[in-house]
């Protein structure tokens, strides 16, 4: 399967939390269904699903959307970054 990855901040201006989505769902904006199927990157490496209301909210807000997107080149950088501050 194909995804988009997207990078989380909280408002914080860094990148703090990684979802994904498969690349098929999204075809234009962000919208509520979006957030029953998005994935969350847990600190142990596994994709879960419907733990998402936190970045649903931020999106509401407007601090979260499509414009996030990061390609696997950064998820990995990020991964590995985290890995190294012991996030994981």
């Amino acid at each position: 399967m194909l995804w988009k990855y997207f990078g989380a901040t909280g408002g914080t201006g860094r990148t703090i939390e990684i979802y994904r989505l498969p690349s098929e769902s999204l075809t234009q904006k962000f919208e509520t269904h979006h957030f029953r199927i998005m994935e969350r990157l847990l600190p142990d490496g596994r994709w879960v699903a419907g733990q998402n209301a936190r970045v649903e909210k931020d999106w509401m807000d407007g601090w979260f959307n499509q414009d996030d997107e990061l390609d696997e080149a950064e998820v990995k950088r990020f991964i590995e970054k985290w890995n190294v501050e012991g996030k994981r």
